[in-house]
């Protein structure tokens, strides 16, 4: 006998909001339990080492000492550091990981007590044998990618015990607030939120599996956590900016792009597909 379609749908507080992880396929409801459960660790162990605010994190170690020393990399580490670099070198700086210092000026990261970093930049960064140096203090905060990277790293990881089961297309779904995969996206749509008021005002259908939205809406009032790095502006940004792509990581780091530099052809390259909304359009109808 078959065994019937089951469905699961669990909600944690991590990486800065509420994740979501919703599972459907023909296997017991307790797997279902384990395996969420295994989607769970598997974010709580890359925000573990990549929190800015945790005083422990691997990110606190290395933005405390790489100038000293070259501090070893943990696989997840480094795979998201050397992407934002990879980012940053192909955006001339558009995108840079290493705003922090602007970030803790407006009270969005904790002080940390870290010796000043005036000239902390991308371009101070090394990644050799597995080793991260700074030429100088620089403070890395890997934010949106890292959230972005722990949904993708959680996916793969909950596929793979499906896989075990030889169930090949299960239905998994995982939203960490602005940063959504889904394994079945054909057909699919979300609702973006005014970039003003937050609420849901227009219905677009998705054209990959992640999708990551940027918007002033998210945030908190009178805080701007995008930072142009060329000139440390701040950018209110009176827009919603959707990434879809096939890795959150990649339509995270694209939404900064594009909040700064519209223009940029740089989806292209991964394949991804931006929608830009701004807050002056007058949809027929909301949500």
């Amino acid at each position: 006998m078959n065994q019937s379609l089951t469905t699961l749908s669990r909600c944690q507080p991590l990486l800065g909001t509420y994740v979501s992880i919703e599972l459907s396929a023909e296997i017991e409801f307790d797997e279902l339990i384990r395996i969420s459960t295994i989607g769970f660790e598997a974010i709580t162990s890359i925000q573990d080492l990549m929190s800015y605010h945790d005083t422990d994190s691997e990110l606190t170690r290395i933005n405390s000492k790489a100038h000293i020393t070259p501090i070893e990399l943990n696989p997840h580490t480094e795979k998201v550091i050397d992407f934002a670099i990879q980012i940053a070198k192909k955006t001339n700086g558009i995108f840079d990981p290493a705003v922090a210092p602007q970030l803790v000026k407006q009270d969005l990261l904790p002080q940390h007590n870290f010796s000043p970093a005036p000239e902390s930049s991308w371009r101070n960064i090394r990644i050799q044998d597995h080793h991260i140096s700074c030429s100088k203090p620089t403070h890395i905060d890997l934010g949106g990618i890292a959230k972005g990277y722990a949904v993708d790293h959680a996916f793969s990881i909950m596929r793979d015990e499906f896989l075990k089961f030889n169930i090949k297309q299960p239905h998994i779904n995982i939203n960490a607030g602005g940063d959504l995969i889904d394994s079945h996206w054909k057909n699919k749509r979300i609702e973006i939120r005014h970039p003003d008021t937050g609420i849901p005002y227009r219905s677009i259908e998705m054209t990959n599996t992640a999708v990551a939205t940027s918007s002033e809406c998210y945030q908190e009032k009178n805080k701007h956590p995008i930072i142009n790095p060329i000139n440390s502006d701040t950018l209110k940004l009176n827009k919603s900016i959707s990434i879809f792509s096939h890795s959150c990581m990649v339509s995270d780091a694209l939404t900064k792009v594009y909040a700064l530099s519209p223009e940029s052809t740089i989806h292209k390259e991964y394949l991804a597909h931006p929608i830009i909304i701004t807050g002056n359009e007058k949809p027929d109808e909301y949500i």
